[in-house]
């Protein structure tokens, strides 16, 4: 059995990041039997990944091993990781393992500045210690091959020694490269992978690490995007979760920020300025500078600036949502045009209806959510307010500044407005006051 054991995670966040994740599922895609994901900090937690089992936030889970001491783990391969699988050949660290019947493999890099990392301490070539920042002396730490927290043991002859791991350091903490010193006094083997990418090794103990990691690791995807053929003009502000997708020729505009499973078409405009998360965007669409949560927005669609498309929105097709415009809950037919300042929630659109400016469906009665139904074809006036639940029919026509609050017949006009009275002379005395900034 093979049980990856990982790192990760990090004091300021109790969810493993989307990155870590991706990782974790790597392994079991790989191969793995489970993982396990023992950082004190990170929320408890448990998923089925493709039937195998990724444990979140369980501790200090090498130290309580007889919990567990049964078959899988004393006859396992145990694989401990802390950083991104980018840059590691995977086949070659149990090529190097079995060829050594080696108790450990350690995976290695050397970076010019290793302050902060514990450093491989080597005789007549082979690893002999690993010794942490604090606890190296002056001409340990002018080494520069470093730890890179990933480590390959024998279940077996680490469960041997486990119970030696003792927190005799200047921080009196259980180090688990202690285990290399305790192999090697036991006349076992401990090997080395010598990685020749240096980013793999990289750590987070603070924020200025942590963005450092996420900048790296934000580069090395934008990248592979570039070579699939979608252009970016400029990184400023430029953020994408691993698992987004993107079509070849769309263009990422700067402040473009891409989260969760969102998949983005192909000769699209995102951007500048804009968010989409867990949202379907099809083929040659323009979205700026607007925020998509949980929709699907169709081919052709043209979005912003300035709008928020919230969670269970379906745009179909050929769409124009203008400048400060809110679509929630709601399918907007083919063809339709919401051109400025427009609520749309919890609402049925046809195709080819046209909102005028300051539309508002009035959908919630301070109890209970109401659906609007707007047929194909209908023009609705301006500053009408659509008051839930109500449904204007095929080609019907609202009056502009109407508060519709019964059904408007397909082909009638729906009115409904107060009678207008004009006062002669009115203003003339009202505004005798007043005080004008620029004299006539």
């Amino acid at each position: 059995y093979v049980i990856v054991i990982v790192h990760g995670g990090h004091e300021h966040y109790q969810l493993p990041s989307p990155r870590m994740q991706e990782t974790y599922r790597f392994f079991v895609e790989a191969g793995a039997d489970g993982v396990v994901n023992h950082h004190q900090h990170c929320m408890s937690g448990y998923e089925l990944y493709k039937g195998k089992p990724i444990f979140y936030g369980i501790g200090n889970f090498c130290f309580d091993y007889n919990t567990a001491n049964s078959p899988l783990w004393y006859n396992g391969l145990m694989v401990s990781f802390d950083f991104s699988r980018d840059g590691i050949k995977y086949e070659m660290i149990p090529y190097i393992q079995c060829k050594e019947k080696a108790a450990v493999t350690v995976i290695t890099a050397n970076i010019e500045n290793p302050y902060g990392y514990g450093r491989i301490i080597r005789k007549n070539g082979r690893i002999v210690s690993i010794v942490e920042e604090k606890d190296a002396q002056d001409e340990e730490k002018n080494i520069c091959e470093i730890n890179s927290g990933a480590y390959w043991f024998c279940v077996k002859d680490l469960l041997e020694i486990l119970d030696d791991i003792k927190p005799l350091n200047n921080q009196s903490e259980y180090y688990l490269t202690d285990a290399v010193k305790l192999f090697i006094n036991n006349k076992k083997t401990a090997s080395v992978y010598l990685s020749q990418n240096s980013l793999i090794a990289m750590g987070a103990n603070d924020r200025l690490n942590l963005f450092k990691l996420n900048d790296v690791y934000r580069k090395i995807l934008i990248e592979k995007f570039m070579k699939d053929g979608v252009e970016f003009l400029s990184l400023d502000g430029v953020i994408i979760s691993p698992d987004v997708k993107i079509g070849k020729g769309t263009k990422i505009l700067p402040g473009t920020i891409l989260k969760g499973n969102t998949v983005i078409g192909e000769d699209c405009v995102i951007g500048p300025n804009s968010l989409i998360e867990d949202s379907i965007v099809g083929n040659g669409s323009i979205i700026n500078s607007t925020q998509v949560y949980q929709s699907q927005i169709d081919n052709s669609v043209k979005i912003g600036p300035f709008c928020h498309i919230r969670p269970n929105s379906t745009i179909c097709h050929s769409v124009k949502i203008g400048d400060f415009v809110e679509v929630k809950n709601s399918e907007i037919g083919a063809g339709t045009a919401i051109s400025h300042l427009t609520y749309v929630g919890d609402s049925d659109v046809g195709k080819n209806v046209n909102f005028g400016c300051g539309v508002v469906t009035i959908n919630y009665d301070g109890v209970n959510k109401h659906r609007c139904k707007i047929e194909d074809g209908a023009f609705i006036g301006c500053n009408t307010n659509l008051v839930a639940p109500v449904v204007i029919g095929k080609d019907a026509y609202t009056g502009a500044g109407s508060t519709i609050t019964k059904n408007v017949p397909s082909y009638a006009l729906g009115i409904e407005r107060g009678k207008q009275c004009n006062v002669d002379g009115f203003s003339k005395k009202k505004l005798s006051g007043r005080k004008l900034k620029v004299k006539e």
